[in-house]
């Protein structure tokens, strides 16, 4: 039960940064010229390590968003909560493979996957994540 409580509290918490963000991202002077954003930077993901019903550690990634596409800004700012959540979604099934903080995330593979749900969700090539820190904790 612990587990769960941790788990729920790791996405509970992820789901508020996530919302910061993007308040923070809406232009604040309505007099002001939008202008194309290139790089938006996320929240922080945090997602526990279970084994054996047990937490074994925690993993938290800091990720931010690249728009490659910059035509393309202003859907992708408006799909953001979108692109966030399937990234959660292949962030949580990464983490979901390791056993204890020792073993380490296959970054290739996970931004691979992650560029994979993001095509799906705004069209090829629109976005790329960059992955700036990852911290491993008990």
């Amino acid at each position: 039960m612990t587990a769960i409580r941790a788990i729920a509290a790791a996405i509970g918490l992820a789901g508020l940064l996530w919302a910061a963000t993007v308040l923070a991202a809406v232009p604040q002077g309505a007099d002001e010229e939008p202008h194309a954003v290139r790089f938006i930077e996320l929240a922080p993901l945090s997602a526990a390590i279970v084994n054996r019903n047990r937490v074994r550690g925690l993993v938290t990634v800091h990720i931010t968003l690249e728009i490659l596409k910059l035509e393309e800004a202003a859907e992708v700012q408006s799909k953001l909560p979108r692109i966030q959540s399937a990234w959660l979604n292949v962030y949580q099934r990464h983490i979901g493979r390791l056993s204890s903080p020792a073993e380490r995330l296959d970054l290739e593979v996970m931004i691979g996957d992650m560029r994979q749900a993001s095509d799906i969700v705004v069209g090829n090539g629109a976005v790329r994540p960059l992955i700036q820190n990852i911290q491993y904790g008990r």
